[in-house]
């Protein structure tokens, strides 16, 4: 499905559709609305809230806020908020490491931008751990995982990953570099998406596989969008490198 962009030119113009119909809220304002309506269960007349955004609203103004509306519905089944995360979780990115070629994958919390509060499609992280502090990253081998946070959520951590599965660690006491070295077997290849880190830490991940007798693998894709079925992440192209 097309999302509604709020310009004139793109998805069908929600904003000029506004515009004609008096409505008082712009596209911004509409989608904010929306959310809520998509929390909330259909009324006996579904498209009843429309009278919020204009008295009367068109036609064509009315299959744009449907269009919005399921797409907000759509996002919230995201996975998102789940804590701790399901155990299938990792069971999946596991299968699909091995179809890659790699026996284990770093997924930092960070998106393309380095960005510390990134957007739900790069929410990887928390998708797969269920963990949702603002600076953390997994590493996952064939036979164990573990989280690595800073001290501000060392509680938190335990909180929301199922520590059966990963194993909460202060990214300062033993760093991530220093993790991998000591449980990478040598022959193993680690997967990691390039996008997603920065050259110190590629060097850093590199040592330290090298240490082990293991091979750092930049990957074509990011396998937990692999596995993320509702991923926000499918409704956005990544630019091209």
């Amino acid at each position: 499905m097309a999302a509604f962009d709020g310009s004139e030119q793109g998805n069908g113009g929600l904003a000029a559709l506004l515009r004609a119909a008096g409505a008082g809220l712009d596209a911004k304002a509409v989608r904010d609305l929306v959310r809520g309506v998509a929390a909330a269960p259909d009324g006996v007349a579904p498209d009843g809230w429309m009278v919020l955004v204009a008295d009367d609203p068109s036609p064509a103004l009315r299959a744009a806020l449907r269009a919005v509306l399921a797409e907000a519905r759509a996002a919230a089944d995201d996975g998102l908020g789940v804590s701790p995360a399901p155990p299938g979780r990792l069971g999946a990115l596991r299968e699909r490491l091995g179809r890659l070629g790699v026996d284990g994958f770093v997924v930092p919390l960070t998106d393309e931008h380095q960005s510390e509060f990134p957007p739900d499609r790069a929410r990887r992280l928390a998708w797969l751990t269920g963990f949702t502090g603002s600076a953390g990253l997994a590493m996952v081998l064939p036979e164990r995982a573990a989280v690595f946070v800073d001290g501000r959520y060392t509680l938190q951590a335990r909180d929301q990953v199922e520590t059966a599965l990963f194993e909460p660690r202060h990214q300062t006491e033993q760093p991530p570099g220093d993790w991998l070295a000591a449980h990478a077997a040598a022959g193993m290849r680690i997967g990691f998406d390039p996008w997603l880190h920065t050259a110190d830490g590629v060097a850093r991940l590199e040592a330290a596989c090298a240490e082990a007798g293991a091979l750092l693998v930049a990957l074509d894709e990011n396998p937990v969008d692999a596995v993320w079925p509702g991923s926000p992440r499918r409704r956005w192209r990544r630019p091209e490198r």
